[in-house]
């Protein structure tokens, strides 16, 4: 069954040095952009996480949100995209209904997750991408150092390939969350999609919207 992450890991074999993502001044090639994900993937395996695990992706529009993405389809866990609107009660609630085992998050939305993550017992792993002064939130590792650490963990160049055969259609790809009249929310699971994200080049998925920006 061809995944998401067998599409981006062809794209990194055939051309390694061509721009991926780009965002901003900043531009990732397309070795880069696998070297990262295979690096976040080797740490969601360190917490034991992997198919039915889920990963809450509280950012704004980067680099760093592709990478998380891009790692989750890598290690069968599922990526939960965050409203970052999205104040401590939202928050709290969409967490522990998604059972995230784990949330990356932009350091200027810190504040909310240091008030709610003890409440989330399902949460094993917190990560920091800076987009300005730490949030210094208890437990959380910066993107950086899960990045070096990784090192450690899994050789950077991991495929996906020996699981090809495990993947499912069954398995829980890229879940929406849908708010309601009385401002619940839930997980839903699209018949197909390609959520947009910063901008990818050559893998076919549109350009998002600026940070900030909501149409």
């Amino acid at each position: 069954m061809l995944t998401f992450a067998n599409i981006f890991e062809a794209h990194a074999d055939a051309m390694p040095t061509a721009t991926a993502i780009a965002y901003g001044d900043r531009e990732i090639t397309w070795a880069q952009y696998d070297d990262q994900a295979a690096r976040v993937a080797a740490a969601y395996g360190s917490q034991d996480m992997g198919l039915g695990s889920k990963v809450g992706m509280f950012m704004y529009n980067c680099p760093e949100y592709l990478v998380t993405q891009y790692a989750a389809f890598k290690s069968r866990v599922t990526p939960v995209n965050v409203n970052y609107r999205y104040l401590d009660d939202e928050l709290h609630y969409l967490l522990e209904n998604a059972d995230c085992e784990a949330v990356v998050f932009h350091s200027s939305l810190g504040d909310r997750i240091k008030r709610v993550k003890d409440r989330l017992p399902k949460l094993k792993l917190l990560v920091e991408v800076l987009d300005g002064p730490s949030a210094e939130v208890p437990g959380a590792v910066s993107w950086d150092s899960l990045l070096a650490a990784a090192r450690h963990l899994q050789h950077p160049g991991a495929r996906l390939h020996a699981m090809k055969g495990q993947v499912a259609p069954s398995d829980l790809a890229l879940p929406e969350v849908t708010t309601t009249a009385v401002e619940s929310h839930r997980l839903v699971v699209p018949g197909y999609a390609a959520r947009h994200l910063v901008v990818v080049h050559g893998a076919g998925l549109a350009p998002a919207t600026p940070k900030g920006f909501v149409p």
